[in-house]
């Protein structure tokens, strides 16, 4: 990119001359086509100050190589690839070795002039090319290397590298005068669905459901058997094979905890509404421990044998046909005392269920939704940080249990899309103090239509259900 103007010229393009992905480097194209094209991804700062609003010519430059001569080698599978001179592929600043060749599987490292690598095949012992099942990588941002595993519908007898050897550069410029992308036309809206507060009235016949609920085994079928499963007044909480175990950040009682609950409308797909919490461990042979730990347990509908979820029907007669289900991967902190408990025998987990019900909803509309614009609410700040086709992404600040929903509207005040799941993204880069940036939540909306505005529903009275919980696990004889 060169260059982001407003309409009276002014440059909006931030200066940068250090740093990682600074606004002059260029955006390398991924090597996966789409319909017959190439996509690149550039994020770049502006000055301080600058309104995206007032964005009125876009310019850049896209340069492509275009390969005009090849050279194919040939590396079969029985040679000594301890060899470096037997292993290793050069080609005008491209450097490929390939680490081993086993079954359907090669391995090797690139590095250099990547652009250089056009292909890695697979061939059999006839030389017939075998079908790629797929592939991983992994870079490093410090010596530009990429390791790659690569796997092939067979056993590999050969290795096939087709480098480029000559290269034609072309170079396209092109300027957009819409800085913002266009969205296609609705297929789909519908009137608003805003979400309703919860009648408390209704959380007995929960508690009655939870006597007897049955959840099927084979929606949580992965985590497999576990150490205990027990009924507790608003459902069924599970726990999975857990152990005391040194990790990033310490040691810690790691494991699978999981709750089956009655369906509730108030607690589906949200965050931060179910929380397990633990306040001591007691393990064989050893004094209890005091801990203080909470887990959400984001709660998403399951249905009894083939049922799914019909939006036309009554929350009682959608209980019958579902039921609610969280699990999530818990690391209770054990801090100084952790090494000592390693390898321990878990005999219980004390602690607490708390479900939070909304009891009052509030709905606020916005109608200037560009990028960098920030929407407040309810002491939660939501700002605009993405804008696609049929997409757009905020990021937040704030309490976010307390979005019930996001209502993506249309100019005739239509919904074109919603949602509220939040999620933790890493961010690469320095802030203005010079520290990391830290990672933040962000949502990621899908529409289909052009969207108008927002209308964010938050939660502003709360009322929070307790429930004492025991984990008990039986001991090994």
């Amino acid at each position: 990119m060169t260059s982001i103007r407003a309409a009276n010229g002014q440059e909006l393009m931030a200066q940068e001359t250090c740093g990682n992905d600074i606004n002059t480097d260029a955006a390398s194209f991924s090597h996966r086509f789409e319909q017959g094209s190439l996509r690149a991804k550039k994020t770049l700062r502006l000055v301080p100050g600058a309104d995206v609003s007032t964005i009125a010519v876009v310019e850049g430059e896209v340069l492509l190589p275009v390969t005009t001569t090849t050279k194919t080698l040939l590396v079969a599978a029985d040679t000594d690839l301890t060899s470096i001179e037997k292993a290793t592929i050069v080609q005008d600043g491209m450097q490929l070795r390939i680490k081993s060749i086993e079954g359907d599987r090669v391995s090797f490292v690139v590095s250099g002039d990547q652009q250089r690598l056009l292909a890695v095949r697979g061939l059999n012992a006839d030389k017939r090319y075998l079908q790629a099942k797929g592939s991983s990588s992994m870079g490093d941002i410090h010596s530009g290397k990429k390791s790659v595993s690569a796997n092939y519908q067979g056993e590999v007898a050969f290795v096939e590298v087709v480098v480029a050897v000559k290269q034609q550069p072309l170079e396209y410029r092109f300027r957009f005068n819409q800085s913002l992308p266009l969205q296609k036309s609705q297929s789909y809206a519908q009137q608003p669905q805003l979400p309703q507060p919860y009648h408390l009235d209704d959380w007995s016949n929960v508690l009655e459901l939870a006597k007897s609920l049955e959840p099927e085994q084979k929606n949580s079928a992965w985590l497999g058997e576990p150490l205990v499963r027990q009924r507790t007044e608003v459902g069924l909480l599970s726990l999975f094979p857990s152990e005391v175990t040194r990790g990033f950040g310490g040691y810690a009682l790691r494991g699978y905890v999981q709750l089956d609950m009655p369906y509730v409308q108030a607690l589906d797909g949200y965050q931060g509404r179910a929380v397990f919490s633990a306040n001591q461990l007691n393990l064989v042979n050893h004094d209890p421990v005091k801990v203080s730990y909470e887990q959400n347990l984001v709660m998403n509908f399951k249905g009894f044998g083939n049922n799914y979820k019909n939006s036309n029907k009554t929350e009682a007669e959608l209980r019958q046909e579902l039921y609610l289900q969280g699990n999530q991967q818990m690391s209770i902190p054990l801090g100084e005392a952790g090494e000592s408990l390693k390898g321990a025998q878990l005999h219980s987990i004390e602690g607490e269920l708390q479900l939070k019900l909304p009891k009052n909803i509030a709905a606020q509309m916005f109608d200037a939704v560009t990028l960098g614009h920030r929407l407040s609410s309810e002491g939660l700040t939501l700002k605009v940080i993405e804008l696609a086709v049929g997409g757009i992404k905020l990021s937040a600040e704030g309490d976010t249990s307390k979005v019930m929903d996001i209502l993506v509207l249309d100019k005739e005040g239509k919904q074109i899309g919603h949602g509220a799941s939040f999620s933790e993204e890493m961010r690469s880069g320095m802030n203005s103090s010079g520290d990391q940036q830290p990672p933040r939540l962000v949502s990621d909306l899908r529409f289909n239509g052009e969207l108008a505005a927002l209308q964010v529903v938050m939660v502003t009275d709360t009322v929070t259900q307790r429930y004492p919980v025991t984990l008990s696990v039986h001991e090994q004889e």
